[in-house]
């Protein structure tokens, strides 16, 4: 049976870190090599998740800047448009 937890990736690292400090052998060394195939794929996966969002978050504020970009060329003709008095 398998229980969820949650984990940060620092807290999977340093239980990776320890586990290869570990040395095991006999009927639990399988279940180790196991657990750090998990911790592996689980930092791997935040990881994966963490450049996802930076990158989402760049796409978002480079859009916000060209938009703003256009808001401000328009601006800027409306303001040449204006005869001035």
């Amino acid at each position: 049976m398998e229980y969820p937890i949650e984990l940060t990736l620092d807290e999977i690292t340093i239980i990776l870190q320890s586990v290869d400090v570990v040395t095991i052998t006999g009927r639990n060394a399988r279940l180790v090599a196991t657990l750090q195939s998990k911790l592996d794929e689980a930092a791997f996966q935040i990881q994966m998740n963490m450049q996802m969002q930076e990158q989402e978050r760049i796409q978002a504020e480079q859009e916000r800047q060209r938009q703003l970009e256009i808001l401000i060329a328009k601006e800027a003709k409306k303001t040449s448009k204006t005869p001035s008095n």
